[in-house]
């Protein structure tokens, strides 16, 4: 889409390359659903989901919107070649959800992988992931 001149991506690795989207192996579709709809959070009892709805929960997220989100998960596979916008990478070195994430850098034309120290969550409290994230898309 020529009207995207900068593409922050951030959180994700070679599942993308691989699997389409989110890594399945780590946190698949039906227990998010299950996570986003439970009226009891104690009741979810996959530890990615559960962690997942305690971040959603602590942050004000919307239920709602992340369960169509999950149901959609992999329903249509992502043409990496055809992006054509400088692309910025960001994605935490002990981030279970962003493996290998030059798997996903080396797929897309013009794009520049930046680890940062962290998980998935942690690393986007990193003053290194604000500071790369504002530079790159100011540049």
């Amino acid at each position: 889409d020529p009207r995207i001149r900068r593409l922050a991506i951030g959180g994700v690795g070679a599942a993308v390359v691989e699997l389409g989207g989110v890594d399945t192996r780590v946190l698949n579709g039906p227990t998010v659903l299950e996570a986003m709809t439970s009226e009891d959070p104690d009741s979810v009892t996959d530890q990615g989901a559960a962690t997942f709805r305690s971040f959603v929960d602590t942050v004000g997220g919307d239920h709602r919107a992340l369960a169509a989100q999950a149901m959609a998960m992999h329903n249509s596979p992502i043409e990496l070649k055809s992006i054509t916008a400088p692309t910025l990478l960001l994605a935490g070195a002990s981030d279970e959800l962003a493996a290998r994430p030059d798997v996903l850098a080396e797929a897309i034309p013009n794009a520049t992988l930046r680890m940062l120290e962290g998980d998935h969550l942690g690393a986007v409290g990193q003053p290194e992931f604000s500071s790369s994230l504002t530079e790159f898309l100011n540049g």
